[in-house]
């Protein structure tokens, strides 16, 4: 039988079933250390490991900061056509996601604004910190961009 794709159903060290919902899994790993410790050792990874947040990855807590993370993977892909890291292997995907700067979204498409560099250096900032810290700044930081543009653009043709 056929299951949402965000209900995941596993069996715990103990044989116990567990139900999960996607949004629930970190909740579950955090509150069930030997979980989280068996599901790393191994191998497997729940989820889609290329919008994966660097502490997501480590096996760390994760919060809504590593939702933004994913949204903003989702967004650069969107507006480059192209996945802001990628590796051959999930181990070299993953050193990108945790190390490696993302390509500059203004390189891979010149008529986007070169004010989109900062809303992507935030959005996959490394340090959940330095990220947007809720939707509503990551959205502000999108809009302020294109409206900036866009008022821009006006002014240069004339345009009110």
């Amino acid at each position: 039988q056929d299951k949402p794709d965000l209900l995941f159903t596993f069996a715990t060290l103990t044989g116990a079933a567990r139900v999960a919902l996607g949004p629930e899994l970190p909740a579950l790993f955090s509150t069930d250390p030997v979980l989280a410790q068996s599901i790393i050792q191994t191998g497997v990874v729940m989820g889609s490991p290329s919008y994966m947040s660097p502490e997501q990855l480590a096996g760390q807590r994760v919060d809504g900061r590593s939702d933004l993370f994913a949204l903003g993977v989702t967004a650069f892909e969107l507006l480059t056509g192209r996945q802001p890291f990628d590796g051959e292997t999930l181990a070299a995907l993953t050193y990108q996601i945790a190390n490696a700067p993302h390509p500059d979204p203004v390189k891979l498409r010149r008529e986007l604004p070169g004010c989109l560099r900062a809303v992507f250096d935030k959005a996959l900032a490394k340090d959940p910190e330095q990220r947007y810290q809720t939707g509503t700044e990551f959205s502000a930081g999108l809009r302020d961009c294109l409206t900036s543009r866009t008022n821009k653009k006006r002014r240069s043709t004339g345009v009110a």
